[in-house]
């Protein structure tokens, strides 16, 4: 899809939303890379005079610039804080009895990362 493309349907549906939602969580950023970062960019190819399905292939370009919409979700949020910041982080949503073990287990996986590196700068 072009940027173009992009924008014409994000105001076709937005009438009243205020918050993008990407697959990746709530759109946090928008970059823009080129062509062969992080792999090739792959496109649609399309056929406009099919009247039903359009998609009649796929591609991948790697010459020119692409745009990137980049989602952060929670666990984005939390492995992007310092350990000793993890038990304040506010997530404002129902409660959910997984939320406080995977807090927990993000905290120590941080905390045994963290211990490990200062091992090995030590040695």
């Amino acid at each position: 899809m072009k940027v173009k493309e992009l924008i014409k349907e994000l105001k076709d549906y937005d009438q009243d939303a205020e918050v993008i939602c990407w697959s990746d969580g709530p759109l946090y950023c928008i970059d823009q890379k080129p062509g062969y970062y992080d792999g090739c960019t792959s496109f649609l190819v399309t056929d406009e005079e099919c009247e039903d399905y359009n998609i009649v292939g796929y591609g991948y370009d790697n010459k020119r610039n692409k745009v990137c919409l980049i989602g952060m979700d929670l666990s984005d949020c939390l492995y992007d804080l310092n350990p000793e910041e993890i038990d304040d982080f506010q997530v404002k949503m129902p409660k959910d009895p997984y939320y406080d073990t995977y807090r927990k287990l993000v905290k120590e996986i941080k905390e045994e990362v963290k211990n490990n590196l200062i091992k090995w700068q030590n040695r």
